[in-house]
């Protein structure tokens, strides 16, 4: 097997290369990338991608692979059927430090984002996006956490790998400035953010100020919309929520921003709705001043 996955895997490295060699132009929204998270349609992968090119997107952020959610299923099958349609993948998202601030359960983690790094090579990926552990009494994080952000930077750096920490509400780092805090804390060049306003919305005062305040640490963006209804906090298309995105798009752009941008769904139907908000998406972006 050591011949099809070299090949796979000098593939994938070929597609990880056109972020960088996208047509210079003074249009920021042509010289951004917007990527979508694949299982957010509800499909399959292999209809999933084919939507998804459909709608003229060659760049994915995986979560969901053939099999389960990555790094586990099938990830050489993965692997073959992303580089095959010429798809860049801008972010793996293994689900690591989504757990409860203790000991034993964080070296679970460690251990599940050793097997996370070593796979990203696989698919041209230098970005794994990781949570910031549950803060169930909303205090600031512990020592033990910061240490597993260390050796998790650690592990990561091995395979040349960057770590971006996602804001979540009731976790350590909610809003832009707790995120940009633990950041900081932790010290570390391969740890960045990934900033998601919807995450943030109802938690963060800042949040029109949210990639100032990350400013060059924001490697990543997720993009969803947040409604109130019926007294439930849910999520629907861009532009059918509560979220200013023209604010936060602008403000993304006057950071100096140039990395992916990335459509998160969160809503049903999957295929529409998240068609629906990459045309929004677009959008916006080419009415950018």
């Amino acid at each position: 097997m050591v011949g099809p996955l070299l090949g796979i895997v000098r593939a994938a490295e070929m597609c990880r290369t056109a972020i960088d060699n996208e047509t210079t132009s003074d249009n920021w929204s042509e010289l951004m990338t917007i990527s979508i998270v694949t299982d957010e349609l509800g499909l399959e992968l292999e209809p999933a991608i084919e939507a998804i090119k459909s709608w003229g997107l060659d760049h994915v952020e995986l979560r969901g692979v053939v099999g389960g959610r990555y790094p586990d299923g099938f990830l050489e099958g993965t692997a073959k059927l992303v580089s095959e349609n010429g798809l860049t993948v801008t972010a793996l998202s293994p689900g690591v430090f989504k757990c409860l601030p203790e000991k034993d359960i964080i070296a679970k983690h460690l251990e599940r984002l050793q097997i996370a790094v070593s796979g990203a090579p696989m698919f041209g990926a230098d970005q794994v996006i990781v949570f910031s552990v549950e803060s169930p009494d909303g205090d600031p994080p512990q020592q033990m956490v910061v240490d597993a952000f260390k050796r998790a930077s650690d592990i990561a750096g091995e395979v040349g790998v960057r770590l971006l920490i996602e804001n979540e509400p009731g976790f350590f780092a909610v809003s832009s400035r707790s995120l940009a805090a633990l950041i900081e804390l932790i010290d570390r060049d391969n740890v960045g953010a990934n900033w998601d306003p919807g995450n943030a919305f109802d938690n963060d005062y800042e949040i029109d100020m949210g990639a100032k305040i990350l400013g060059d640490k924001m490697w990543n963006v997720h993009a969803k919309d947040v409604v109130h209804r019926d007294g439930e906090r849910l999520f629907d298309s861009l532009g059918l929520g509560e979220i200013d995105w023209q604010t936060q798009l602008q403000s993304i752009k006057n950071a100096g921003y140039d990395g992916p941008i990335c459509v998160e769904t969160h809503c049903l139907p999957g295929v529409p709705k998240s068609k629906e908000s990459l045309e929004k998406l677009r959008q916006w972006m080419s009415e950018l001043q």
